[in-house]
This record gives structure tokens, sequence and C-alpha cells, in this order.
């Protein structure tokens, strides 16, 4: 199988020449507190605003870059299966597939970020995935088309060869705490109506889009996986707080992937319908050694050492219709699926201190 293909299952189509549209400008008022000493970003989504908005509509290829500057902290990604991928977009952009046929299928609308509240007034954000309507199939019969919804701190996708702001110094580790909650289709145990992976990470997001390049993968967080992942990876199902080190994602295993994971259903009663804290933190001794600590709902649940030190890394929140398939009983490789039932996967706030 060749790389090109691979990617395309992941992050769709990629290309050599790429058409952005750019919607107008909406300057950022997020409650955000940029600091250098000490190095700290506080939101609490009370309010939210969304940077300049741009489409890049996938079937065109792929641009060099997105402009960034004078952009806000956070920025909106939407990925509509084979069609858009969008920036600080609430939701993405309803368009035929075929603009020349009249009868074309309208895709997209169906994947949003957005800024909600609850009764009391308490702001947060919402990262949603509809049921959309499949079109992409390989041969084999296999989803070509990528769902997501991200909250992040970087355009990823187009940043991987700009700095992650996280990592951790002697004596200044990086502690990141935040409160998420799933909508009633999840279940901790992975089991449920909905299908694929959300959760929250430091990472360094592997996709170069336009470079047509896939790297290595490194994160740790807390992360939500269906059971329809169970064939690939049983171990990985459910809820979790995870470390991960791999570089081939593509064709991958347990072995060669997981650095380390503590299940959060069976012995740990997490009620994910109501906010979730989890908090991380990440530590490097005298020796140049580094170390994570886990802890949800202020209950400490696992420690692990790296196998080595991982580089700075970058925050994404996220909710997609990835699922893990089976390739020869060892290992496996990114598939994809299509949903049957809205799913919602909410923010509260963020705060990461590097004291």
């Amino acid at each position: 199988m060749s790389l090109k293909r691979l990617m395309i299952m992941v992050i769709v189509a990629l290309g050599s020449v790429g058409i952005i549209m750019g919607f107008g400008v909406r300057v950022a008022s997020a409650n955000t507190v940029n600091l250098t000493q000490p190095n700290m970003i506080l939101d609490n989504f009370e309010t939210f605003d969304y940077g300049t908005p741009y489409s890049i509509f996938l079937m065109y290829g792929v641009p060099p870059s997105i402009p960034t500057e004078g952009e806000p902290y956070w920025w909106t990604i939407t990925s509509n299966g084979y069609v858009e991928r969008g920036y600080n977009l609430e939701c993405s952009t309803e368009v035929p597939l075929d603009p020349s046929d009249p009868y074309s299928p309208i895709v997209g609308g169906t994947e949003c970020v957005t800024h909600e509240e609850e009764l009391d007034g308490n702001g947060f954000m919402r990262l949603t995935i509809k049921p959309f309507l499949p079109i992409f199939y390989d041969e084999y019969g296999n989803l070509l088309e990528y769902h997501e919804t991200a909250l992040d701190d970087q355009p990823h996708g187009f940043s991987y060869y700009e700095p992650n702001r996280w990592e951790p110094e002697l004596g200044h580790p990086v502690t990141l705490t935040t409160k998420v909650r799933w909508s009633d289709v999840y279940n901790a145990d992975g089991t449920g109506d909905f299908l694929g992976s959300s959760g929250i990470y430091l990472w360094n997001m592997p996709a170069d889009y336009p470079n047509n390049e896939f790297h290595v993968v490194r994160s740790m967080g807390l992360e939500l996986i269906s059971d329809d992942s169970g064939d690939a990876a049983p171990e990985l199902v459910g809820l979790g707080v995870s470390v991960f080190k791999t570089d081939n994602p593509f064709y991958t295993s347990i072995a060669d992937m997981l650095v380390y994971r503590e299940t959060l259903y069976a012995e740990n009663e997490v009620d994910i319908h109501e906010w979730v804290e989890f908090k991380m933190e990440w530590s490097e001794n005298s020796s140049g050694d580094q170390h994570v600590k886990f802890w949800v709902n202020e209950e400490f649940v696992g420690e692990t050492d790296l196998p080595e030190p991982f580089p700075a890394l970058g925050i994404e929140y996220w909710n997609d219709n990835y699922d893990m398939e089976p390739i020869d009983g060892v290992h496996f490789y990114p598939g994809l699926g299509v949903l049957t039932v809205q799913q919602d996967f909410d923010v509260d706030f963020i705060k990461v201190i590097q004291y």
C-alpha cells in the first residue's frame, strides 16, 4: 500500500497546488493569558471569537502554508471527509460534491466547533460530529473519509516545522489541567452508539500536508476510544490516560507504539457525562530523563518514565471517526468509520503552566 494512499485514509487528499478561501477577519477575544514568566495559558472559554476563517478544498490540492500573522491562540479545525479542511470555522462548509452537477449530493456542515453556554451562563467549547453521507471508498470497501473537529494551539497540518510551545526543563515541569465531558452516546468502557476517538493530548501533530509527509508521533494525554477498535487493539478501548510513541502509524502494533496506558473505567468510576477534571505533569530530571504523572478528578491514576526525551509538544482537543483496523493479528492501521449518531465532546477550561 502506497504512502499516498495511506495518507488519504487519515488526512484525505493531498496535492501540490492549493486553493485557500478567506472570508473576512474576526478578532479573537478568548480569555487567554499568555505570560513568559511564568509560561502559562489560562482559558475558561467564557467567550470565544474565531480568527480568520480559511477553507482548503482538498480536491484542488494543498497550499504551502496558511497565514498565521495576527491570528488568535486557538485554532478550530474541521475536516469533512474528502472535500474540505477548515480552519477557524464554526462548522464545515456545505458544498455540492460536484458543483457542475445540479443533482450532486451536498457534503459538509456535519463537523462543528462551537461556543456554548449552560443554563447558569457557564461558557464552554463543543466539538461535534454529526452523521454524514459516506461517499468515498477504496476498491476494498474501506471508507476514505476522515471526519474531525479539533481545538488546537497551532494550525496543525501546516505547522509541523513550527516550534511547539510546551517542553519541560529541569526544575520546570509542564502541568496541564482541563475539564471535559462527553455526550450520552458515549460510555466510558468504549461501548455506546459512538464511533472513533476523542480527548486531549499534548503531541507533535504528525501530518505535514504541504510536503505530503507523515512524521513520527509522540503524544500524552486522556482519550476515549470506541470498542470498534477492539479487534485491532483491545488494550486501547475505553477511557484511559496514555503515552504513545510510534515511527509508523500506518503499520504499527501495541508493542511498537504504546509506552503507557491506564484504563479508567474498571477501577476508577468516572462519570464522563459530567465534567471530568484531568491533570498531567510532564517533568525532566538532572539526567535529562522525562517522566509523566496523571490525575483524574484529583485522584492520582498513574505515572511512567518516557523511553526517550520527547520534543516540544502542542495542545489538541479532538473528536473524530478514527477506528483501528487489524492487519495480521498483531499490527493495525488507521481505519475510518461511518457515524450513525451525533457525537459531542465538550471543553470547559484549560490551564497549562510551566513554573
